[in-house]
């Protein structure tokens, strides 16, 4: 039985080095993993900013209505007082909501920014073996 002879396999070169190719593989998907880190960054700037809006908005209504109610507890003169005290318990409530809407959708966020620093973690890990197993 006649077996191959690998020696003769390096008469064929292609050019093609498959170092250099895992390199920048693992370049790319690195790369790749920064831009989401940088998308859940850039997510969690723009829903805070969103978040202190909407707040702001909400507080100026509230604070309207409070002086209201002020207004005709001094004056005694204007709208019903339960139907200002009904806003402004709601005013409060929106914004109670909004504050428990804003620290779920900021904790998910916050764990996809954890899941991805993993990925990357783990991509550094992998570098640094491949590292080694080279020496």
């Amino acid at each position: 039985m006649e077996y191959f002879d690998y020696g003769e396999i390096q008469a064929f070169d292609t050019g093609f080095d498959v170092q250099e190719f895992l390199e920048r593989s693992q370049k790319r998907e690195k790369e790749q993993i920064e831009r989401k880190l940088d998308r859940v960054d850039k997510l969690l700037e723009e829903r805070e900013k969103i978040h202190e809006n909407a707040v702001t908005e909400l507080e100026s209504k509230l604070n309207w209505y409070v002086k209201q109610l002020e207004e005709l507890y001094r004056t005694g003169i204007g709208q019903d007082k339960d139907e200002l005290k009904q806003r402004i318990e709601q005013f409060y409530a929106e914004l109670r909501e909004l504050e428990r809407k804003q620290w779920l959708d900021t904790k998910e966020l916050e764990l996809q920014r954890e899941e991805i620093e993993k990925e990357l973690q783990d991509a550094d890990l992998d570098d640094i073996l491949d590292v080694l197993e080279n020496l």
